[in-house]
């Protein structure tokens, strides 16, 4: 598997690397998570979003809140604290419960 992991100073940004050691995916996230179910949240201008292995975006940066996914799901919001909309994506990215108050 990929461990997130900083890069550069002063301004870090984060990637992956396998369990060699060897960079699996360039630093170019403000902030990354652990893999779940083959994907990854990451953070980028404030806005979470989920990336393959590979590094490809699965789920473009477009939630203020995201968590990882568990049994296929993934939990999202727009917007902050009591306004906040949460709904449910799949690993597509596909609202299967879309957000709301």
């Amino acid at each position: 598997g990929a461990a997130a992991a900083p890069a550069g100073a002063p301004v870090k940004l984060w990637g992956y690397v396998n369990r060699e050691g060897t960079v699996a995916l360039k630093a170019q996230f403000d902030y990354a998570w652990r893999f779940s179910e083959g994907l990854a949240r990451v953070l980028v201008k404030d806005k979470f979003g989920f990336v393959d292995k590979a590094g490809k975006w699965v789920v473009e940066p477009q939630y203020d809140s995201a968590w990882e996914f568990s049994k296929g799901l993934a939990r999202v919001a727009i917007g902050n604290g009591d306004r906040a909309k949460e709904g449910y994506i799949d690993r597509a990215g596909k609202h299967v419960w879309e957000p709301t108050e």
